[in-house]
């Protein structure tokens, strides 16, 4: 009798302790997730990027951690702009459950909804005597989506506020297109001024090799 009682106890005991793990993992913390834009490297010193405008469509976050269930959620946004600028801008804040992550990734899709440019980057190149420098403008219409990914572990501590701050390398974008191409390119005059105009149509040889590099180069840091 007495050891059928330890087992009922110890069943009990099993059963609390799973309830008490699976409650622990579902507290939560509010999340800042904030993107940021790198504009300058030191191995592109001919490009320089001023002005920008991303339109912001969707949002995925995908958590793995060692303990707890999976974490994944979505948002979905309209008519929200991000802008290129010196400091990091918030997306918005989640409640994320706590835990120790050996992945998360961010993916962030852009996309305009009514047939404007989903991507808008202005900028200026400086020619190979640097006597000079040229406006361009880069207008991508397709949509297209960054993963920003971090396989660091990471804790995420209940009641605590986190910071998840991805950084969008725009300035790798150009790290494939050769100068000869920005100096042989042609050009429009947009407001009476001289400039380089890259899109689907105009340019394509630059736009191809920007295209290949987009979204490859982000990353996820959470603090």
């Amino acid at each position: 009798m007495k050891n059928k009682y330890s087992k009922i106890l110890l069943l009990f005991s099993l059963i609390v302790l799973s309830f008490s793990c699976s409650k622990k993992w579902k507290k939560t913390s509010e999340t800042t997730i904030n993107v940021q834009f790198e504009t300058i490297s030191n191995s592109l010193t001919w490009i320089e990027i001023n002005q920008g405008n991303f339109m912001l469509n969707n949002l995925l976050f995908d958590g793995v951690r060692v303990h707890g269930e999976d974490v994944i959620f979505e948002d979905h946004f309209e008519n929200s702009t991000l802008y290129i600028s010196n400091t990091k801008t918030p997306i918005s804040v989640y409640d994320i459950p706590q835990g120790t992550y050996n992945k998360i990734k961010v993916e962030l899709s852009f996309e305009s909804l009514d047939n404007n440019n989903s991507i808008e980057v202005n900028g200026y190149y400086k020619n190979s005597a640097k006597s000079s420098k040229i406006p361009f403008q880069l207008f991508i219409k397709k949509p297209f989506k960054s993963e920003a990914l971090s396989l660091e572990t990471n804790e995420i501590i209940a009641e605590i506020n986190s910071e998840a701050l991805i950084t969008l390398n725009i300035i790798d974008w150009f790290s494939l297109v050769p100068l000869s191409f920005f100096e042989k390119a042609e050009r429009r005059t947009i407001n009476g001024i001289s400039t380089i105009s890259i899109s689907e149509d105009f340019n394509t040889n630059i736009y191809t090799l920007i295209l290949e590099k987009i979204g490859k180069n982000d990353k996820l840091m959470i603090q």
